[in-house]
């Protein structure tokens, strides 16, 4: 995000790109198929974007982007793999 903040792109295309990014590095593969791939990117691009948000408002600073991120995984990962062993 400082990358473009310095390459002065407006704060939309500080968090758009990042998020973008973030959700397209935990997409995984396209073996199961577009659709189960786009459920991954694009929730994970907007919670990404999300925290893109956290770290501009928290004035540039690492630590609400890294308490969100944690909250996110310590209350859906466990659900997600609740649901992975009960499904088979």
């Amino acid at each position: 995000m400082t990358e473009f903040a310095e390459a002065r792109y407006g704060k939309v295309i500080q968090v758009l790109m990042p998020g973008v990014a973030f959700g397209l590095a935990h997409a995984g593969y396209l073996n199961q198929g577009f659709l189960p791939w786009l459920g991954i990117v694009v929730p994970t691009a907007f919670i990404g974007m999300m925290w893109g948000v956290a770290y501009l408002l928290g004035r540039r600073g690492l630590v609400p982007a890294m308490v969100a991120h944690f909250l996110n995984d310590a209350t859906a990962l466990p659900w997600i793999t609740f649901f992975m062993i009960t499904a088979h």
